[in-house]
């Protein structure tokens, strides 16, 4: 019978001195057989469940998703964003005064929705894995491009470019 025991699955572990008995190897075999089923047991499960996600995603089309984030420069000015790949879809939100902007690939115009409920319009423009705005009116709020302001961006990519 062994002195000593393994930290983790509380094998035997012989001293020079203790007796070496059959039952002991037969215990810490089943023991190893019983942790590699688990193991066997747990790769399958996540192997069927990648199976399954990579099915739901390639049901949705190559796309890909981004996050960034850019400060505002201020009213007058064009923002532009470039991303890893083409934009199809991109959402900024602006901080406490919770201005936002919805940019769609395709769209030469967009409406944003600034600070006290305003909207107003940017003119848009897309070229590769770039899209730039600027106000129509000239409103930092609904540009989402108040000077020292924080803005997240989520952004839906092209997978297939």
């Amino acid at each position: 019978m062994a002195t000593n025991h393994t930290a983790n699955y509380n094998l035997n572990q012989w001293q020079a001195t203790d007796p070496v008995l059959r039952t002991d190897f037969n215990e810490d075999n089943t023991k190893i057989d019983t942790a590699l089923k688990s193991l066997s047991t747990t790769t399958q499960q996540h192997t069927t469940q990648l199976a399954q996600q990579a099915a739901q995603l390639a049901a949705r089309g190559n796309i890909t998703f981004a996050t960034t984030s850019y400060v505002g420069t201020g009213k007058g000015k064009t923002n532009t964003l470039t991303f890893s790949k083409k934009p199809i879809f991109i959402y900024i939100c602006g901080p406490v005064d919770c201005s936002n902007l919805f940019l769609m690939q395709g769209q030469s115009r967009s409406m944003g929705h600034g600070a006290y409920n305003n909207y107003g319009n940017n003119t848009v423009t897309w070229s590769g894995n770039s899209v730039s705005w600027s106000s129509i009116s000239n409103d930092e709020s609904t540009q989402c491009n108040k000077e020292g302001s924080n803005y997240l961006v989520l952004a839906f990519l092209d997978a297939g470019t």
